[in-house]
């Protein structure tokens, strides 16, 4: 097997099911990048996960360790969906509030009896981006882990020497979730000084850190 292949046989442990999928082969990716319209990189840049389905560009998909942490990041997904009240909190809190918009389809029944059809409208509202607490969350404690691997793999503290993390929570990638930069940037710094020490925020983290060292790949 490959680095890849191994890394995806050895995560099995803690994210049973976890597989990779070019995403050029998806009808469900494809799909999503109509709906995510305000992300022009949808399919050739960004890694999306769905349930223990892990969908990569294919030609970010390498046997090398290009994209590793990448898929640590997915396989950090995964865990948190898997848990008992993932599939409730990915499925609603990963797109909440805007998709409280489609309260607007409800005008379709109240236009023909009532002036309710206006106050559906206001739904309309929840297009606007709006801080996303949940997907935060979750994007977080992925991006922890991307973190995690940059230090692990090559002593880089990505917080103190680029902000690419903190930059992507408060852009359209995201849909804008996140604009309060001062206190993600304080969180990421306190998380990652606890790795640093040893400690783990989940079982994820100490798969992937015992199969870097496995594969020799630890600064």
């Amino acid at each position: 097997m490959n680095l890849r292949e191994r890394f995806v046989d050895s995560i099995q442990s803690v994210t049973p099911g976890y597989k990779l999928v070019p995403k050029e082969d998806s009808r469900l990716m494809k799909f999503l990048a109509i709906i995510l319209f305000f992300n022009g990189d949808f399919m050739s840049r960004y890694t999306t996960t769905v349930g223990s389905t892990v969908y990569m560009p294919k030609d970010h998909i390498s046997s090398g360790t290009r994209n590793l942490s990448t898929l640590a990041h997915e396989a950090q997904h995964v865990w948190d969906h898997n848990r008992w009240y993932g599939h409730i909190f990915y499925a609603v809190g990963y797109i909440l509030p805007q998709v409280l918009a489609l309260g607007a389809l409800l005008s379709l029944l109240a236009i023909w009896f009532s002036n309710w059809w206006l106050l559906a409208l206001l739904s309309l509202v929840f297009l606007a981006p709006i801080p996303a607490p949940a997907r935060m969350a979750i994007e977080r404690r992925g991006y922890l882990m991307s973190l995690a691997c940059e230090w692990w793999m090559y002593g880089r503290d990505g917080v103190s020497e680029y902000t690419w993390p903190v930059d992507n929570f408060a852009s359209g990638d995201y849909y804008w979730m996140w604009p309060f930069r001062k206190g993600l940037v304080s969180w990421f710094v306190s998380e990652l000084e606890q790795i640093k020490s040893g400690s783990y925020p989940t079982p994820v983290f100490k798969v992937v850190h015992e199969f870097l060292k496995s594969e020799n790949l630890t600064k």
